[in-house]
């Protein structure tokens, strides 16, 4: 997918973020957070992991408006040290999912993924970790991309190498499986692929509508790595190529 592992890198989640108006580096933003959070129980005492937190804006806005005591985790050093900094009443971790039952010592009662599930490699061996760190009767909630027709590949989809990160939106066909195996069962599946579209023709506007800003702060490079990522993104989302879903599952 061209230009996506830069802006999955700092420099690229500090674009999402101005365009975003928030630390936010999912689709949707706060709407999203309200609609996966919908069907949730609001208790503030209960424990959250937000895993692929980047910047911490999610956490922040989970734990800012009483949803629960929110942990972060990301792969990315520098979000991470970002994410501390700016939000110091949030514990944050830095590793990779699948490592993530070696540094927290925790479980949880509520495990989040909001886009982050699609650029995980081995998408098995995470859910298997995530299952170690949830309570006996806890939940987990995947916002992600879809791959509405496991019959044609979208053009963002990439395998993966140690070179580049994987772009594996979550399969229609195939997510009730792959939960199973790793020890969770599916309560619910929502296609919001309509709610992509509108999203990302909104982002789409922001960065299109700051041009001079954007190559002023980050680079005329990055500008339009974004351009033509977002656009395939877009095109994608309108002849259902790709799609939008929100997962529901709980501890088997």
């Amino acid at each position: 997918m061209t230009g996506h592992d830069a802006l999955r890198e700092y420099a690229g989640k500090q674009l999402v973020s101005f365009l975003r108006k928030g630390d936010f580096a999912h689709a949707g933003e706060e709407k999203a957070i309200d609609l996966a959070f919908s069907t949730v129980s609001h208790k503030p005492k209960q424990t959250i992991l937000d895993v692929g937190c980047g910047l911490g804006g999610t956490a922040a806005y989970i734990q800012n408006h009483h949803l629960g005591q929110v942990t972060g985790l990301d792969i990315e050093k520098e979000a991470i040290v970002y994410a501390q900094q700016k939000y110091p009443e949030i514990t944050f971790h830095c590793c990779d999912v699948v490592n993530a039952a070696q540094i927290i010592t925790q479980q949880f009662d509520l495990i989040c993924l909001f886009n982050a599930f699609y650029a995980f490699s081995d998408q098995l061996a995470a859910l298997k970790t995530l299952n170690k760190l949830i309570n006996t009767k806890g939940k987990i909630i995947i916002f992600d991309y879809s791959n509405p027709d496991s019959r044609k590949i979208t053009p963002l989809f990439s395998a993966g190498d140690k070179n580049t990160s994987p772009f594996k939106p979550v399969s229609f066909q195939g997510i009730d499986s792959l939960l199973e195996q790793s020890g969770w069962q599916l309560s619910k599946k929502i296609d919001i692929s309509l709610q992509y579209i509108q999203w990302y023709t909104q982002l789409i506007d922001r960065l299109l509508g700051n041009e001079s800003e954007i190559i002023r702060l980050f680079s005329q490079s990055l500008f339009q790595k974004a351009v033509t990522t977002y656009s395939s993104i877009k095109e994608s989302l309108v002849k259902g190529l790709l799609g939008g879903i929100l997962l529901y599952a709980e501890k088997a």
